[in-house]
Parts: structure tokens; C-alpha cells; sequence
């Protein structure tokens, strides 16, 4: 046969305790409702399960109180319920706290949703003079001096060979000659067609270098304010070639700064350590 199992009836809680815990229950939804209108439905939710938490835990407190203790005098039971209702009286206030400066905490900004003119300029400016995960032309030509500029690794035979090792000099050269060349087709200008893209690169004058550098920063400041100013039909048109100008800009100034670094002139405190 099998045993008979019974479950033990538990002591129902006595009416007064009842009583009391219907009103900090009722507290609880009525501190919600008062907070309502200036919460977010997230906070909303998280105030709803904070006060029903703390009513509910209090609650459950003066149960286990009375099962436990077996407390039925009149005056211990006015002892708990004194002492739990300031308790409750001191978790809405903390709450309540708590969810107004959440209330009044500004919420941060949204940003913009990307556009093709904001994704070109990201790109532009990547290359020219904002750090990302790579270095900017500016910062990879910056703190050199034209005899550093014009110095060509040796190639794998040991030999200096201008046609195939470029200094920085002459990769920064090439960029400016583009990029100059670039920006008069936007503006509908006559551009330079070299006989030889080797001219892009020999044609550079150690004595010039200064003035490269200042060239360089221009040219991409002004192909930055072509992109910003340029008609949504033009710049959609144009698209192409202004992703190619950053593309092209972001391989060369890798070379310069390989250069650079083959020559021990680079800090790799400025990046690409």
C-alpha cells in the first residue's frame, strides 16, 4: 500500500497583518501610477517590479514571522507592524528617488542616420586628418625634414633604384599631383594628364618639400568642401571617384609609412607601432 502523504495546512495570517500589507500593496501601485507620466516604458517596467518586489518581500516577511514565531500577542504583532510599515515607508521614498532622477536624466542624443554625403567625408577625412585604426596622411608626413623626405629604401638587391623604391618625398608628391588633379575635374577644370604616372613620382624637388606638405593638407581640405557643397545628383554621380581619391590616398600614406619606418624616422607613439 502505499503512504499517505498530508500536507500541513499552514496558520492563516491574522486579519490586522492582512490588512496592513493590502495597504503598502495598494502604496506600492499608487506610487507607480503617480510616476507614470514622466517615465519611458522601460522605467515604467522597472519601478513596476521594484514596488511590487518590495511589497511582496515585506509582505512574505511578516508570513514567515508569524509562522516561524508563532506570534499571535497583540502587542508583538503591533510591534512588526509598526516596524515593517516604516520600512516600507523607507523603500517608496528611496525609490521614488531614485526613479525621479532617472526622470530628469537626459537621454543622449541620436545620431543622424548616415548619408552617402556623411559616409564620403568619413572616408576623406580618414585619410587626411582623422586618426581611426590607421594613420592620416597629415600625421604620416608630419615632424620630417626634406632630407629625411627624400631618402629610397634599398631594394632586394641592395641597391637604390628610384623607378621601383619611392621616398616619402616622391609617394607624397604622387598623392598631390591626384589629388590637385582630382579636385579640378569637380570643379570642372582643365586637368593634367601625365605621359607617364612615373612623373607623378620622379618629378618631386627635395627643395619643395615644405610646400608639398601644405599642398597635400589643401588639396584634401578642399575635395572635403566640394563633397559638403556638392548637389545630391552630382554627388551621387561623383560617388565613384571620391570613394577611389580615398582609397588611393589610404594606400599610398601606408608606403610612407612603411618608409618611415624602414628608416627609423617614424615614432610609434603616433600610431602603427
Amino acid at each position: 500500500m502505499g503512504t499517505a502523504f498530508r500536507t500541513r495546512r499552514q496558520p492563516e495570517l491574522p486579519g490586522q497583518v492582512r490588512s496592513q500589507t493590502g495597504v503598502w500593496e495598494r502604496g506600492a501601485r499608487a506610487l507607480r501610477f503617480s510616476l507614470k507620466p514622466s517615465l519611458g516604458n522601460k522605467k515604467q517596467a522597472m519601478v513596476k517590479g521594484v514596488s511590487k518586489s518590495a511589497a511582496g518581500s515585506l509582505r512574505t516577511t511578516a508570513v514567515c514571522l508569524l509562522r516561524t514565531q508563532n506570534v499571535y500577542d497583540r502587542r508583538l504583532l503591533d510591534h512588526y507592524a509598526a516596524l515593517m510599515r516604516r520600512l516600507f515607508i523607507l523603500v517608496l521614498f528611496v525609490m521614488a528617488s531614485a526613479t525621479t532622477l532617472l526622470a530628469q536624466t537626459p537621454a543622449k542624443p541620436a545620431l543622424p542616420p548616415a548619408t552617402l554625403r556623411s559616409i564620403l567625408l568619413a572616408q576623406l577625412h580618414s585619410t587626411h586628418d582623422t586618426a581611426e585604426w590607421f594613420t592620416p596622411a597629415n600625421t604620416a608626413v608630419a615632424g620630417l625634414t626634406a632630407e629625411q623626405a627624400k631618402w629610397v629604401p634599398q631594394n632586394a638587391k641592395g641597391k637604390l633604384d628610384p623607378n621601383a623604391n619611392h621616398s616619402v618625398g616622391m609617394l607624397a608628391y604622387h598623392l598631390v599631383f591626384w589629388n590637385e588633379n582630382a579636385l579640378a575635374g569637380m570643379r570642372g577644370e582643365k586637368r593634367t594628364n601625365p605621359e607617364n604616372n612615373d612623373e607623378t613620382f620622379n618629378n618631386y624637388d627635395a627643395a619643395h618639400w615644405d610646400d608639398i606638405v601644405q599642398r597635400l593638407d589643401r588639396a584634401m581640405k578642399a575635395l572635403e568642401s566640394e563633397v559638403e557643397k556638392m548637389p545630391e545628383d552630382t554627388l551621387a554621380r561623383t560617388a565613384p571617384t571620391i570613394s577611389r581619391i580615398s582609397t588611393h590616398n589610404a594606400y599610398h600614406t601606408g608606403q610612407i609609412l612603411y618608409v618611415r619606418k624602414l628608416q627609423g624616422s617614424w615614432n610609434p607613439a603616433n600610431g602603427v607601432k
